[in-house]
């Protein structure tokens, strides 16, 4: 099956530079939603949008409250965001940071730097987005384990499953006293891995901006 590119939300006023940066876009395989204000890229933004190229000058909504207001969306509030701005004062920066940006842009914005970028942070998305994925996928099987864990010592009370017994916990839990102890600290450990890897992605995140 072909992978279907990925949509980049472009939001910038000057109609010169919006098709530009489509066709940039374009070029390096990506596939560009255009927007010619805030309020029209936040009525375009849903959750097919992979990241938003977001032009900080802009009349009416500037780009750090549109930034804002696209953190504050339940459905999509944690997609990429990349400044593009001709600003370069630290206080902008920190501006775009507090508004939700992971990455600024300087314009006119230079193509490799843009392919760099988009990756790095689409890179980091996925990775997270996995790391949620697992996480939400071990929260049923931790419950299962510490529900096992509570039954009384001795025979089980139920028959083993017609399934003949193929669930990987079906083993876990025996007579022995001390399963509960083990199985608890099963899931403190687990919960420490997930923990770690959300640690790693976050000072991924933070030396991206760092660099930047």
């Amino acid at each position: 099956m072909v992978n279907q590119p990925k949509r980049i939300l472009v939001v910038e006023d000057n109609d010169r530079d919006r098709k530009l940066l489509a066709a940039m876009l374009e070029s390096l395989g990506y596939e560009s939603e255009l927007a010619s204000n805030g309020a029209e890229a936040l009525g375009k933004l849903d959750g097919s949008v992979a990241l938003v190229l977001l032009d900080v000058q802009m009349p009416q909504l500037d780009g750090f409250e549109v930034a804002r207001r696209i953190r504050a969306l339940p459905e999509c509030g944690d997609v990429p965001i990349i400044l593009a701005t001709i600003l370069s004062d630290t206080e902008d920066k920190i501006r775009g940071v507090t508004a939700g940006a992971n990455d600024f842009i300087s314009k006119p914005i230079d193509r490799t730097e843009l392919q760099v970028r988009i990756k790095s942070l689409l890179e980091v998305k996925a990775a997270r987005d996995e790391l949620r994925r697992v996480g939400e996928h071990l929260e049923p099987v931790l419950a299962d384990v510490e529900l096992r864990a509570t039954v009384p010592t001795g025979p089980r009370v139920a028959p083993r499953p017609p399934h003949g017994g193929d669930h990987p916990l079906d083993d876990v839990v025996g007579a022995d006293p001390a399963a509960h102890v083990d199985l608890a600290g099963a899931r403190e450990t687990v919960h420490q891995l997930h923990a770690g890897g959300q640690q790693l992605l976050d000072a991924l995140a933070g030396h991206h901006q760092e660099r930047a």
